[in-house]
């Protein structure tokens, strides 16, 4: 079938499903199976306006499938994609600063709120939530997770911060001023990214989905899945939540992606391995190259970029490739004059056990490297 003639069988199929729902045809067990070129179908029937009640779309794109695409009132549930062939803008990083960073926190989330920087930090035993100075890198206060937590992805939600954790199933809801613990949430699989558009958080979980979530009740509200130039991404990690977007680390590379989250298309790439190759050059016994950590500082429109245990924070500049580099100079950030509890961290990092992480096959061979790991 045609691109054309997927998309007004997508839009007839969609309009139609619409009457129907509004004359109170619609059965809610229903299913509707169609292929839809290279449309998803769900996002058709989303915008022909599709009834609140579940529906079941079979979508395949370019020999993808995208099944149980279920319509709720709540948004589409495991959506197709508009554009397959989508090429996304490339951008490369200007550093701006070089910061310290604590070499021993094993970076799992990173945000910026009102020019106070806070972070999630992983691995069992050692994982917490701190408020760190975002200039000299020094941890101002900290509250420790269980032993038995491995702390990942972390996102504001007003007075609260939400921390997910990678394999224990709990999200901890910690008080944005005292880190008190206000409460916590139960969830199914595995907890890597987490950010807040505002409206609804982003989750993912090391698939290929986001998964998006009540901020209030952290109950699952939809997902869709991350495609990039017509594959499905897996281990999209950090996340941050800019605008229309979903910003991401991917777990064992040196880019960072932008995600429409209604359609799940990568739009934006940034090659961010000139990082990768600094922290190899300047501390070539570090034992992580491991890029994760990404803040968005909306007072200036740059970026904080971290790795795990890396000893360094970078303020960068995403550039689209073919623009004029600034001229400003890179150098240290200015020292704060925020009184901080710790004294500056360390350079040096924790040597890690070992323990090799092997690709799955149905996984691209180009998202893996050999390396030695523990945890994630």
């Amino acid at each position: 079938m045609s691109r054309a003639a997927g998309i007004a069988l997508a839009v007839a199929v969609a309009s139609a499903w619409s009457a129907a729902g509004a004359a109170g045809h619609v059965d809610p067990a229903h299913v509707a199976r169609a292929h839809a070129g290279s449309v998803g179908l769900a996002n058709a029937a989303r915008v022909a306006g599709a009834p609140a009640e579940v529906a079941t779309v079979d979508v395949r794109i370019l020999g993808h499938d995208s099944r149980s695409a279920g319509i709720r009132n709540a948004g589409i549930r495991d959506v197709g994609f508009l554009d397959a062939a989508q090429e996304p803008t490339q951008h490369t990083i200007e550093i701006v600063s070089i910061r310290p960073h604590d070499g021993d926190a094993f970076t799992q989330g990173l945000l910026l709120h009102e020019g106070r920087l806070f972070e999630s930090t992983g691995r069992r035993g050692t994982s917490t939530v701190r408020e760190v100075d975002p200039v000299s890198g020094a941890v101002l206060r900290q509250q420790a997770l269980p032993a038995s937590d491995f702390g990942e992805g972390l996102a504001r939600v007003d007075d609260r911060l939400i921390q997910i954790t990678w394999q224990a199933g709990i999200a901890h809801v910690w008080d944005l001023e005292s880190f008190a613990p206000r409460t916590t949430f139960a969830y199914e699989g595995e907890g890597w990214g987490l950010c807040y558009d505002g409206a609804r958080l982003a989750m993912t979980d090391g698939g290929s989905r986001l998964i998006f979530r009540d901020p209030a009740t952290f109950a699952e509200l939809g997902r869709v899945t991350i495609w990039l130039r017509g594959a499905a991404l897996r281990r999209v990690n950090e996340l941050e939540c800019v605008g229309d977007r979903v910003w991401g680390n991917v777990w064992f590379e040196d880019f960072i992606v932008a995600i429409d989250p209604v359609t799940g298309n990568v739009t934006d790439i940034v090659d961010a391995s000139a990082l990768m190759e600094r922290i190899r050059t300047e501390y070539p016994t570090h034992p992580s190259n491991v890029l994760n950590g990404i803040a968005f500082d909306p007072d200036t429109g740059h970026w904080l970029l971290t790795g795990k245990l890396w000893p360094e924070l970078y303020e960068v500049r995403f550039v689209p490739v073919g623009a004029a580099p600034s001229a400003t100079p890179v150098g240290p950030a200015t020292p704060s004059a925020t009184p901080v509890l710790d004294a500056t961290p360390t350079a040096t990092a924790t040597p890690l056990s070992t323990a090799t992480a092997t690709p799955t096959a149905t996984e691209p061979a180009s998202l893996w490297m050999p390396f030695a790991w523990k945890g994630r």
